[in-house]
């Protein structure tokens, strides 16, 4: 299966960023982006977004090391 776009990304992004994009919309997915450039992308073409930090943040919680508020 042909991942959708991924050429048209790398116009204007790195390769990284073009990939996980690409496959995000492919697999209906998120994509974990931190690069505004990809960002802007991502909300154009309707993927859902989060970041690297919040991805630490969920990580901490679910380890216990955050606590709930």
């Amino acid at each position: 299966m042909p991942v959708n776009n991924y050429a048209a990304y790398l116009k204007s992004l790195h390769s990284g960023e073009a990939g996980v994009i690409a496959l995000a919309k492919q697999m209906n997915g998120i994509a974990a982006l931190d690069d505004l450039d990809a960002k802007k992308v991502s909300e154009k073409e309707n993927i859902r977004l989060t970041g690297t930090l919040r991805i630490v943040k969920v990580g901490y919680k679910l380890l216990g090391f955050i606590s709930p508020l």
